[in-house]
């Protein structure tokens, strides 16, 4: 099982103690690794990349942010017991807006900013739940259609059945990786004789040219890296489909 809990312990000075859990019923951590866990491309177990994804980035990431918002972010485990990890900081409380703001004043501009067709059909292929839910609400925010693909396989497979405009890839996935199903896609588009090649935007967090070269030997045509914002999803979108 997965449980989230959220508590605000004070409010003070504008601004309130809260405290975020996530607890999980997973196999658990060693004492040993609880010290490893937070630094970049350090996994509990390195023999489980393939079966479960992921590279090792995803808590240096979250420590990092959490330390520039003054926070602490910390983890309790017992080895096969499962693991708590938790987030602590001091966030401001909202403001009442004043009465003669208008919000969607800003929504307007930023909807004129959009030069891709409201209609597009896009496919994200991600793995990680979290990454998935954020992606996928970012696009969506963009008015774009968005269906999910958690691996490689899948991705061929929906690229075969249903027309989309883009597809945002993952590199790193469990059963099939990102490189290897745009690869499959692009021998799926030979062999149609295809009039268009997909747009396929790489989604990493290996930013490193050597990266950038093996993304665009396997047919990818972009690269954005994790972790993304609104913005860069909306250029991306603008660049390939304007």
């Amino acid at each position: 099982f997965i449980r989230i809990g959220v508590g605000c312990n004070h409010q003070y000075n504008g601004q309130a103690a809260v405290r975020i859990e996530v607890q999980d019923s997973g196999i658990g951590l060693k004492e040993d690794m609880l010290d490893q866990l937070f630094t970049e491309f350090t996994q509990a177990d390195t023999t489980s990349t393939r079966e479960h994804g992921g590279t090792g980035l995803g808590l240096a990431i979250s420590k990092k942010l959490v330390n520039l918002m003054g926070g602490e972010l910390g983890v309790e485990s017992e080895f096969g017991k499962g693991s708590v990890f938790w987030i602590e900081a001091h966030w401001p409380l909202a403001q009442e807006l004043e009465p003669d703001s208008h919000p969607e004043d800003n929504q307007t501009e930023e909807a004129s900013e959009i030069t891709f067709r409201q209609d597009t059909r896009v496919l994200l292929v991600e793995d990680i739940l979290p990454n998935q839910l954020i992606a996928r609400r970012l696009l969506q925010n963009l008015g774009v259609r968005v269906d999910v693909a958690v691996n490689g396989r899948e991705a061929v497979n929906a690229v075969r059945s249903t027309a989309y405009d883009l597809v945002f890839m993952d590199c790193r996935m469990p059963v099939m990786d990102g490189y290897e199903a745009t690869r499959k896609i692009r021998q799926l588009e030979q062999d149609a004789d295809a009039k268009r090649a997909l747009p396929i935007i790489a989604l990493t967090a290996n930013a490193s040219s050597d990266d950038r070269v093996r993304c665009e030997h396997a047919g990818m045509n972009d690269v954005v890296t994790k972790p993304f914002t609104r913005e860069d999803l909306s250029q991306s979108l603008q660049r390939w489909l304007s």
